[in-house]
């Protein structure tokens, strides 16, 4: 890995990279658990905790390492150690509750079910970062790869938010499939679509409409060269994480080949894509590969949740697309006619910028709190 990335010192680092991954297997696990029996306040608490700890790589890196990037791994290996301890120190705690005597899963079920979401989220790994490594590879210009890396940084936000959907729908949708309650699960998955549409487009709305104010306002100048692909990578992730909470909600119909079949040819066609465009267009069409790959997953997805379903597609989803697609071109104009030079001005501009979309959301009754509350108060 270390010569294909062009510097044979990073053999080493790798390595010791490696020491992590036990460790946040056992804690992914637990948080599983967690998930499974629907103890969501603990699992968001131990989400919020992990990025806490990971701020030890700052003393690590100032006080302890002269090397900053061992000081790094050894930040994040303490991170990982930690917070797996608190995992299981919070499952055992919780051990009468958990392990209760019921009848056990068939192991090839079991092993059927694990196969079909680790497929989902492997994939969404790998995609999310094979093309830095490839740009890295093949671009011609080296400076480029640092440009994408940027971009890169700014584009997982959607994903990321998306988290939080991963997080409770699986529970959630199979629950009321296997109870039958189809016509719940239905309203679930519609509420679902209509609050990634209100909720986190609009800032990938805002995001790729003043990537370039972003780059260059966060970085310097010469990182506006990596807009375009900014534009195509916030997109595409988008369209991923979508994919992903689609899946999951087949996943929860025991339709489980349908996703394998999909996510294994969208890992193999982003990758040569990937290759075949950053080749010819540089980091633009490495960016370009995920947000076509992605996007005609999403599509697809959408196309087989509605035939298990019946339509999950409403008016109120048209409405909020159209409004987005208003507000993308009102900020972008915005954004070439002020001079935004600060990350406070910027912050603040994003700030008034998603409150004024969400309050004509609100106007038009695109959004309803009270629905918003009562799916707060209760699991579903």
């Amino acid at each position: 890995l270390g010569k294909w990335l062009g510097d044979a010192d990073l053999s080493k680092y790798i390595r010791i990279t490696t020491i992590i991954v036990p460790f946040m297997g056992i804690y992914f696990a637990i948080l599983g658990i967690f998930n499974g029996i629907k103890h969501f306040i603990i699992e968001a608490s131990i989400l919020i905790v992990y990025p806490i700890l990971k701020l030890a790589v700052i003393p690590c890196v100032l006080f302890i390492f002269d090397d900053a990037i061992l000081g790094t791994e050894a930040g994040f290996i303490f991170a990982a150690i930690t917070i797996m301890l608190i995992c299981i120190f919070v499952l055992y705690t919780k051990r009468n509750k958990i392990f209760t005597r019921i009848s056990k899963i068939e192991w090839k079920k079991f092993v059927k079910s694990c196969f079909s979401f680790s497929i989902i989220f492997i994939v969404a790994s790998i995609l999310m970062n094979i093309d830095l490594l490839i740009v890295k590879a093949f671009s011609n210009d080296s400076s480029y790869a640092g440009y994408y890396t940027g971009a890169i940084n700014f584009a997982k936000i959607p994903y990321f938010l998306l988290n939080a959907i991963f997080i409770v729908m699986l529970p959630v949708i199979t629950s009321l499939y296997a109870q039958e309650k189809y016509s719940e699960a239905k309203t679930a998955i519609v509420n679902i679509l209509e609050s990634i549409l209100s909720m986190i487009l609009p800032i990938v709305v805002a995001l790729t409409a003043s990537g370039n104010t972003l780059l260059k306002t966060f970085y310097s100048e010469e990182y506006a060269a990596g807009t375009n692909a900014l534009r195509f990578l916030v997109f595409g992730t988008f369209f991923l994480g979508v994919s992903i909470v689609l899946n999951i909600v087949i996943s929860a119909t025991g339709k489980k080949r349908f996703t394998t079949i999909l996510f294994s040819v969208l890992l193999v066609t982003d990758i040569i894509l990937c290759l075949i465009f950053t080749k010819t267009m540089s980091i633009q069409g490495a960016a370009l590969s995920l947000f076509i790959c992605a996007g005609i997953s999403m599509l697809l997805s959408l196309i087989y949740v509605s035939q298990i379903f019946g339509g999950i597609f409403s008016i109120k989803q048209l409405k909020v697309v159209v409004l987005n697609v208003i507000a993308f071109g009102m900020i972008y104009i915005l954004n070439s006619v002020l001079n935004i030079n600060s990350l406070i001005t910027l912050f603040v501009f994003y700030v008034v910028i998603y409150s004024v979309i969400l309050g004509v959301q609100l106007l038009f009754k695109l959004i309803d709190i009270k629905t918003i509350k009562n799916n707060l108060r209760n699991r579903g």
